[in-house]
């Protein structure tokens, strides 16, 4: 169902993949151009009844009708069945981002910097104090976003 960009009571598929990019279905993309809204799409994806939520991006408009394909970590996070997911407007670009490794040993790890780089380019929108789950050689390690600066004047 569909009201004014919100997709209501989406069923929550959850797939093995990385960052917070979810599949929709592709009539959803019919809907959009549509109404001549042009991408990148970008969703607050929420539980309404304990009213958590994060944010999402489309990376394929392939899954079932009325269904929302999305990455195991954060199904677990906003623990529901269904989602609504709601269309976000205009949102300021990020021009840098402190975090906060949740577990040491990612440290152990040589050039860890460069697969926490590699794996944080799966992430499209980030918020501050965000916990993100990440597997780097078969471990997942969390880390949460500390800080960000954000660039008011630019925009994705």
């Amino acid at each position: 169902m569909e009201t004014e960009n919100v997709y209501k009571n989406l069923l929550v598929i959850p797939v093995k993949n990385g960052g917070n990019y979810v599949n929709l279905h592709e009539g959803i993309l019919k809907n959009l151009e549509k109404k001549k809204i042009e991408p990148p799409y970008y969703f607050l994806m929420e539980n309404k009844i304990t009213g958590l939520f994060c944010y999402v991006g489309v990376k394929e408009f392939i899954c079932e009708r009325n269904s929302v394909e999305v990455p195991e970590y954060l199904v677990d996070y906003i623990d529901s069945e269904k989602v609504n997911m709601t269309l976000v407007g205009s949102i300021p670009k990020g021009k840098s981002i402190k975090i906060e490794c949740l577990d040491e040993s990612l440290y152990d790890i040589p050039e860890y910097d460069k697969f926490l780089e590699s794996e944080l380019s799966k992430y499209c929108l980030l918020t501050e104090n965000q916990k993100l789950k990440i597997e780097i050689m078969g471990k997942y390690y969390e880390i949460r976003v500390k800080n960000l600066t954000i660039d008011f004047g630019e925009e994705m």
